[in-house]
């Protein structure tokens, strides 16, 4: 099963330059961060773990005051989900995904998980995986220290935003 992670990570990162060059041409309509402003944090899940991602997206926003892109706020009207979350990933110091046992092969968040590791190659952001439940993580995000939110929610959101704040 890490073998086909692997090559499946591998042959996204491999296509997402190509993709966002294409996307950029296609867009119609304007971005949905202001130009020249970056997040502070991407945040990325699967419809399953919408609750948990919800939570976390407010309570960084609201407690923590870290600008967050969560598409449910951050993609309005007339926008393309899809070109919105690439913007948004190219112009953000952090990205984080939800892992639980819901995402495992979901093949949007693996998008957004070559997407993310794209960026932290170029040097441009941190990937921090954040744990819902006990799934296994895929192996680039099982050798970077992570977030848990299974136990002492409140401290590992703390963590997490500080951890964006020391970066911004």
């Amino acid at each position: 099963m890490i073998q086909e992670w692997i090559a499946a990570v591998a042959a996204v990162i491999a296509i997402v330059p190509l993709c966002a060059a294409w996307l950029t041409r296609l867009r119609r309509t304007p971005p949905s961060q202001p130009a020249g402003e970056r997040y502070d944090l991407f945040i990325s899940y699967v419809k399953p773990d919408a609750a948990a991602a919800r939570r976390l997206a407010r309570r960084l926003s609201t407690v923590h005051g870290l600008t967050v892109f969560f598409d449910e706020w951050s993609v309005g009207p007339g926008v393309v989900r899809l070109i919105a979350k690439g913007e948004a990933i190219e112009g953000t110091a952090h990205g984080a995904l939800l892992f639980s046992r819901s995402s495992v092969g979901d093949a949007e968040l693996m998008d957004d998980y070559a997407a993310l590791l794209t960026q932290v190659y170029n040097g441009s952001a941190r990937f921090i995986p954040v744990r819902l439940d006990d799934a296994k993580l895929p192996p680039f995000a099982a050798i970077r220290q992570g977030i848990d939110l299974r136990r002492r929610y409140n401290a590992e959101v703390a963590r997490l935003a500080d951890a964006v704040a020391q970066r911004r």
